[in-house]
């Protein structure tokens, strides 16, 4: 698919079919995705939706809105998928192609099209080197999110051997660089702990690919590789989302390094990991059972509220500092004390609301939280996003 140059920047086409959202009239296969670009600081991204219905992203890095596509048109039929090349890959160009990318910069490229999109929080999932990119963007802004399915990120800074292989991943960007190829890619895959026969590594390889590959491995390997495989996640924001971060493993990927790096994200979250078909592209090879176990994770939760007010802090109740829940009864249907998770001028939070008698609950403020969001007099503001009853 391209965008035509016509097209006025960001704009996507009209689409919609007799057949059903995501389907064409004439043979109720996959529509055409509503592609687009959208300028962003230092790159142009191209991006695609198929469907209609609640939001869902698919990220890949350093794979393109192609690899995404098979999943994408499985799940359009009830959901408004956005699949996007990452910034330096195929479509999507940069100002600067000798500057290296961050998952920073891909997440900061994917709250500007979700905001640009203004369909609200999106649910995420991101494999691979996506799967690191969901991740920074929930740190940095987890109002725009949902739940972040992280498949299989390649997170070395939380292994034991870490430094060992940082030193392997240098060592194979430099030979790489240096023009051995091949060599470059033996290296790659012995790090994943990922076993190709030799026949396939060689036409990974070769150099009789078209030229549009040889840019994207090249980038990928001179600007993409390292910042994403040494990026170090911020595990206190992460768990602080509770049960919206999952982390996904294929069924097929036991011993190989993305397993044992998922592996240790989940222990560090207190989580347990939830397996996926196939192994380390198991959304690409097994699209239909990875389409079916994706709906399943992001299935409504019957303890989401996703309530959202402004108020006033209050010091004069039963609580040094607190906030007054609007509508609290009827949305909790008790007037019980109940915690809850959510966010607080964009900080995730967990409290216990407390009963006020016979009026709406209250939410206490702790010093901390106080201190996070930069208020804590009387009559100050406060943003609040209710999004899930923990008990």
């Amino acid at each position: 698919m391209s965008t035509s140059t016509a097209a006025p920047t960001g704009t996507t086409a009209p689409t919609g079919s007799a057949a059903g959202p995501g389907l064409t009239a004439a043979t109720g296969t996959p529509a055409p995705p509503r592609t687009g670009v959208l300028r962003v600081p230092g790159a142009t991204l191209h991006h695609e939706l198929r469907g209609d219905g609640p939001l869902v992203a698919l990220v890949a890095a350093p794979m393109d809105a192609d690899s995404m596509a098979p999943l994408a048109d499985l799940l359009a039929t009830d959901h408004t998928v956005l699949t996007t090349d990452p910034r330096g890959i195929h479509r999507s160009t940069v100002d600067d192609p000798e500057r290296d990318t961050t998952p920073e910069d891909r997440a900061a490229d994917l709250a500007l099209l979700l905001r640009h999109l203004d369909r609200g929080p999106a649910h995420l999932l991101g494999s691979s080197g996506g799967a690191v990119t969901v991740l920074a963007l929930a740190q940095a802004h987890p109002e725009l999110v949902g739940t972040v399915v992280a498949h299989e990120p390649p997170l070395q800074q939380l292994l034991p051997d870490r430094e060992d292989l940082a030193r392997r991943t240098d060592a194979m960007r430099d030979a790489y660089l240096a023009g051995d190829v091949r060599g470059a890619w033996q290296a790659f895959l012995e790090a994943a702990a990922i076993e190709l026969p030799p026949e396939v590594v060689d036409a990974m390889a070769s150099p009789d690919r078209p030229a549009g590959a040889l840019a994207d491995e090249r980038y990928q390997f001179e600007h993409m590789l390292h910042g994403t495989s040494q990026w170090r996640p911020d595990v206190e924001r992460l768990r602080a989302l509770g049960s919206r971060v999952v982390v996904g493993i294929g069924e097929a990927s036991a011993g190989q390094l993305c397993d044992r790096a998922s592996r240790a994200l989940a222990a560090a979250l207190g989580t347990s990991p939830t397996l996926f078909p196939g192994d380390h592209l198991g959304f690409l090879e097994e699209p239909v059972p990875f389409a079916a176990r994706l709906r399943e994770v992001l299935a409504p939760d019957p303890s989401a509220l996703d309530a959202r007010f402004s108020a006033p802090i209050e010091k004069d109740g039963a609580f040094a500092t607190y906030l007054t829940v609007p509508g609290s009864a009827a949305l909790l249907g008790t007037r019980r004390a109940v915690k809850v998770e959510g966010l607080l001028d964009g900080h995730p939070f967990a409290a216990t609301l407390m009963p006020s008698g016979e009026g709406p609950h209250w939410l206490p403020l702790r010093a901390a939280l106080c201190r996070a969001i930069g208020k804590g007099a009387a009559g100050d503001v406060v943003d609040v996003r209710l999004l899930r009853r923990l008990t």
